[in-house]
C-alpha cells in the first residue's frame, strides 16, 4: 500500500481490532494514517510520503479530554504494530499527539527512513494531560533529521475549562529505543525547557546514529539508560530533498544488516 503527496487521510476512529473501519478520505488534512481512539491496530508494508505526519495516534484534546464521560468522543489508543514500512518525506513517521489522551502498548519496527524529517515525534500540549508510555522502536534504518524529537506542539488552543494546571502534567514513560542505524542531522532534539510533560525511563541501546549535532537535555529524561551507542559525525546536506541511499548504504558498511529482533513477551507488563 502507498499513501502519497495527496490532501486526505486514512481515518480510523473508536476501531476495535477487526471492528476498524475507514471513517474516510477527509480533505484539509494531509495526515498519511491518523488512528483515532483505536485499540488492536496492525500497519504493515506501507509506504507513506507527505507533507504532514504518516501515522499519528489521536484520541482527543482539552483540558478534560481524558475524561471519556465529559468528552464522549475521545478515547485510548492502545495496542498498535507498526513494522516492514517505508516513509518518503514526512513531518513524522510516528507520531504521539498531539490532540491525544493515553497512548500505549506501540511497537514500530523493521522499518526504513528515506528522507522522514523524524522517527519518533512526541507532541505535549499545555492544555491537554497526555499519557503516553510502553513503547518500543527497534530495527530502523534509513535516513531522517530527527532520531527523537520531543517538545510542546506549537499549535496549542489553549482550551479553558476550570481545570487546574497540575492536572494538565503531561507524561512519557518506558520507552525503548535499539538496534537501529540512521542517518540524522539531529541525534536527539529533547529539553526540559520545551516540553510540558515529564519523561522518564527511556532506553537506548544498540545504535548506530550518524549525524552532525544532538540537543539532549540530561534534565530531560528521568531514569535514562544507555547502552552500546555508537555516534558519528556526517555532513548533513539535505536528505529528504537528496538521494539518502548513498548515506544507507554507508551505514550498512559499518554495522552490517541486522537481524529482526523477535518481541521478548511481556515486554508491556
Amino acid at each position: 500500500h502507498r499513501f502519497g503527496f495527496s490532501a486526505w487521510l486514512l481515518l480510523f476512529d473508536h476501531g476495535k481490532g477487526r471492528d476498524d473501519r475507514v471513517i474516510g478520505h477527509v480533505g484539509c488534512c494531509t495526515d498519511g494514517v491518523d488512528l483515532d481512539a483505536v485499540k488492536n491496530a496492525v500497519i504493515r508494508g506501507c509506504r507513506i510520503e507527505n507533507f504532514d505526519d504518516a501515522i499519528a495516534l489521536k484520541g482527543g484534546g482539552g483540558n478534560w479530554a481524558d475524561d471519556y464521560v465529559k468528552s464522549p468522543g475521545n478515547g485510548p489508543v492502545e495496542n498498535v504494530l507498526v513494522e516492514d514500512c517505508e516513509f518518503g518525506f514526512t513531518h513524522g513517521a510516528l507520531v504521539f499527539g498531539s490532540e491525544a489522551t493515553k497512548v500505549r502498548n506501540v511497537v514500530m519496527r523493521r522499518c526504513r527512513m528515506d528522507g522522514a524529517m523524524r522517527v519518533l515525534w512526541l507532541k505535549f500540549r499545555a492544555d491537554t494531560p497526555q499519557d503516553y508510555r510502553n513503547v518500543l522502536v527497534e530495527d530502523i534504518t534509513g535516513a531522517a533529521e530527527w532520531f527523537l524529537y520531543a517538545r510542546l506542539y506549537a499549535d496549542t488552543r489553549d482550551w479553558k475549562q476550570g481545570r487546574a494546571k497540575d492536572e494538565l502534567r503531561s507524561v512519557a514513560s518506558k520507552v525503548t529505543m535499539r538496534n537501529c542505524d540512521v542517518v540524522c542531522r539531529e541525534f536527539f532534539d529533547v529539553r526540559a525547557d520545551k516540553l510540558a510533560g515529564e519523561m522518564s525511563d527511556f532506553t537506548f541501546e544498540n545504535l548506530v546514529l550518524c549525524g552532525e549535532e544532538t540537543d539532549y537535555d540530561e534534565k530531560a529524561i528521568a531514569r535514562s539508560v544507555f547502552r552500546n551507542i555508537r555516534t558519528s559525525q556526517a555532513i548533513w546536506k539535505g536528505l529528504r530533498h537528496d538521494d539518502p541511499d548513498k548515506f544507507v548504504g554507508f551505514l550498512y558498511g559499518i554495522n552490517g544488516e541486522r537481524s529482526a529482533a523477535a518481541i521478548p513477551d511481556g515486554i508491556f507488563a
